[in-house]
């Protein structure tokens, strides 16, 4: 790829060769003007070097000053692992270029920079400008990083912006698939699948089929949104049943109580606010929290000591109690079940966090008095689960915190 690495800045043309030569299927997004633009491929279709030589292009040739790129990923450490060795070896032979291995960008001698980040972080990108932008693997996002954040920086200089990534179900990277699909203007939409790009021989396709179920392999493959997500329970059944239209609205009376749950897979609870246990069967547990399981140092780090633990002390209640050692906390070693009684469950989740059972203590990380900030509830997020979707719940703590603001409870 050349690049007469001008930028905004004056000075001397100079030719720079970048060692990076497209596939065929890559030249129609080279060559597209489009200013947003989706791109559904198979596993090692080449998204993230393409993606990465667009960005590198940009910020060589961009004519206004100082121009900004950013590769996101879902995770600054997955960004890292996936894009950085590519970045810094596709721009070596820029005169003058520089590396900052601690923030993860790469500065040009025009004044351009590339830098990495992490969906999982958005306030890291707030405040910046945009000229390009690739958003890697955007299924897994929270799509609020892009609504709320990331499409605002590029509004002043007109940025564009890639979203690539796998299908994984109906979500927000289906939703700007769709829209390209349907050609609304500024779109434009690639889809790249395995058994129409002859980037992996008929053999590797062949074993990769023989090792996964369909639903995986259409997926990951031949970039399926109708395919069921990992770990979806009856997603065949289901759509069979919607298939045969059995799923359909039913008369109901008005007065009869109706309770109704929801798995949509972004929090403890499943929706219910209600203690559940945890999804699985006994093979699960077994394999996942047994000593006799695949993980026998997770079992051990969960107090397992026997054969059967995995599935006697699963997930229960509003938190998640998991494992021998903390149910012995909770006094439920005899009877585990009494995890999903409400009272019971809230006790634990009050005393869990407070003496910090799963993590850290809350008093560790939220203030004692007065309001919390949105980066303190994600550092809160480690009571329980680590940083699991940490940005996604600290909006939901600082939803709770205005309605009580709001009600009087200071």
């Amino acid at each position: 790829m050349g690049a007469d690495g001008r930028g905004g800045n004056s000075g001397a043309v100079r030719e720079v060769v970048i060692p990076y030569k497209p596939r065929a299927v890559w030249l129609p997004y080279h060559h597209s003007a489009a200013r947003w633009r989706v791109v559904v491929a198979h596993r090692r279709a080449g998204k993230t070097v393409a993606a990465l030589n667009g960005l590198i292009r940009t910020a060589l040739t961009c004519q206004r000053p100082n121009p900004r790129c950013a590769y996101v990923a879902p995770y600054l450490g997955q960004a890292k692992a996936v894009a950085w060795d590519h970045l810094k070896r596709f721009t070596a032979p820029i005169p003058g270029v520089s590396w900052k291995e601690a923030e993860l960008s790469c500065d040009l001698p025009n004044g351009g920079r590339i830098r990495l980040f992490g969906a999982d972080n958005p306030d890291a990108l707030r405040g910046l400008y945009l000229d390009d932008v690739d958003c890697d693997e955007f299924g897994d996002w929270d799509p609020r990083a892009w609504t709320e954040v990331i499409r605002p920086a590029l509004s002043d200089r007109h940025g564009r912006a890639t979203f690539t990534g796998t299908p994984r179900g109906k979500n927000a990277f289906y939703d700007l698939r769709e829209r390209a699909a349907r050609g609304e203007p500024g779109w434009a939409l690639w889809e790249l699948k395995a058994s129409q790009t002859e980037l992996l021989s008929d053999e590797e396709l062949a074993d990769a089929r023989s090792a996964m179920d369909a639903s995986a392999y259409a997926r990951e493959y031949e970039c399926s949104f109708d395919a069921s997500v990992e770990g979806a329970y009856y997603a065949a059944e289901i759509a069979a049943a919607d298939a045969a239209g059995r799923v359909c609205r039913v008369p109901i009376e008005p007065l009869a109580k109706v309770d109704t749950w929801w798995d949509l897979g972004i929090d403890e609870t499943a929706h219910t606010m209600r203690p559940i246990m945890e999804y699985g069967r006994a093979a699960y547990f077994t394999r996942m929290y047994d000593p006799e399981g695949l993980r026998p140092a997770v079992a051990a780090q969960l107090g397992n000591t026997e054969a059967g633990d995995g599935c006697r002390f699963c997930g229960r209640g509003y938190v998640q109690l998991t494992g021998r050692a903390n149910y012995a906390r909770a006094g439920l070693v005899d009877d585990p079940d009494r995890a999903l009684q409400p009272t019971v469950a809230a006790e634990v989740l009050e005393r869990g966090m407070r003496e910090g059972w799963f993590g850290r203590r809350l008093m560790d990380v939220l203030p004692l008095g007065g309001q919390a900030t949105r980066r303190q509830f994600i550092a809160a997020r480690r009571a329980v689960n680590g940083q699991d979707r940490a940005a996604l719940i600290a909006d939901y703590a600082l939803r709770f915190q205005d309605a009580l603001l709001a009600g009087g409870c200071a």
